[in-house]
């Protein structure tokens, strides 16, 4: 690779150039010096950076060319590609500096062919104090993706974010339209949107498991399409999904239920679907990595093909081998992927 050489600290690459040993390719740069500013540590930070594949001069794109626009502080009015309009990405910059909010894609004629646009919100939150006066501490500054526009082929589509309104900041709705009318959302429902016991959702409030999904549902040009409902229950003092129903076509006239069963570890040990098939997941090395997969066969028949399950788990290398490929022997109807793992020291 090649640089650009000046006075900044960290000078960025320009020339990209790999060989596999058959063919050669290269990938050059170019970027926007106008708009470039330099941090404490007199580090470049680059606004608009231009990438050019198959070519080793950034002015010849014979393949065309993308032109990638990132936050760097600057106040909007200095950028050659303004900030969205939505959202507040100025207001903390430092939060967002490297983040690409448009990407702009060109072909070799320098016709302009697709673009994507990202925008943030960033704000400070306090989330813990016992003081009148919060302390510096006692501050996060967070930043979410709410806004992001597409477009190709003369259709704009445009995705956009909401986030819940309390301490946990999770993702609750995901709204999609485009410019020939469709409009897509999807729905997400968390341990806080109940005050009962609903799904499991006061073994999870219990647990401080605020971010589980119980409730998820897809909405197309206002009819419910989809909808999936997570059940929780306590497995050895863990709340754990236990049961998931699916309602395929967003009523309740049509219903999968899967059925999920742990060990006393709380790894998950069979996965049964109503009216389909189930898998079953044999465990080793203490109980920490799952050794066999077994899709068709129940747990209890993968485990009768283990003599001594306490003997398993000391078990590695060829010997640990030797035995998953008797349980595949053992269960010729199923479809047996056993797995084995080595230990790296560094």
């Amino acid at each position: 690779y090649e640089r650009l050489t000046g006075v900044q600290y960290a000078h960025p690459v320009t020339r990209v150039t790999v060989h596999d040993g058959f063919t050669e390719q290269v990938v050059s740069y170019d970027y926007d010096l106008t708009t470039a500013t330099m941090n404490a540590a007199g580090i470049a930070q680059f606004h608009e950076v231009k990438v050019v594949p198959g070519s080793s001069n950034p002015a010849n794109h014979p393949y065309g060319y993308t032109q990638h626009y990132f936050v760097n502080g600057l106040p909007s009015g200095e950028l050659n590609e303004p900030y969205p309009s939505v959202g507040n990405m100025a207001t903390y910059p430092k939060l967002l500096l490297g983040s690409t909010y448009a990407v702009k894609t060109y072909n070799s004629s320098n016709t302009l062919v697709a673009e994507q646009q990202s925008a943030w919100r960033t704000f400070e939150k306090v989330v813990a104090t016992e003081e009148a006066t919060p302390r510096d501490l006692d501050i996060a500054y967070l930043s979410y993706p709410i806004q992001q526009t597409q477009i190709r082929d003369g259709v704009t589509q445009t995705t956009s974010n909401s986030f819940d309104t309390n301490s946990h900041g999770q993702l609750k709705t995901v709204t999609t339209t485009d410019s020939e009318g469709q409009n897509t959302i999807m729905r997400y429902f968390y341990p806080d949107d109940y005050s009962g016991s609903e799904f499991g959702s006061d073994l999870l409030r219990a647990a401080e498991m605020f971010s589980s999904v119980l409730v998820q549902e897809m909405e197309v040009d206002g009819t419910i399409v989809q909808k999936s409902e997570t059940y929780f229950t306590e497995v050895n003092s863990v709340p754990l999904p236990t049961q998931e129903i699916t309602y395929p076509t967003g009523d309740n006239s049509n219903t999968i239920t899967t059925n999920y069963t742990y060990d006393a570890y709380g790894n998950l040990v069979e996965r049964q679907t109503e009216g389909g098939v189930t898998a079953s997941y044999l465990w080793g090395y203490q109980y920490t990595y799952p050794v066999v997969e077994a899709v068709g066969a129940s747990y209890s028949n993968l485990t009768s093909q283990v003599s001594d399950m306490g003997a398993l788990q000391d078990q590695e290398g060829s010997t640990l081998q030797t035995t998953l490929n008797g349980i595949r022997t053992g269960l010729p109807s199923a479809h047996v992927v056993p797995r084995t793992y080595d230990w790296l020291y560094g």
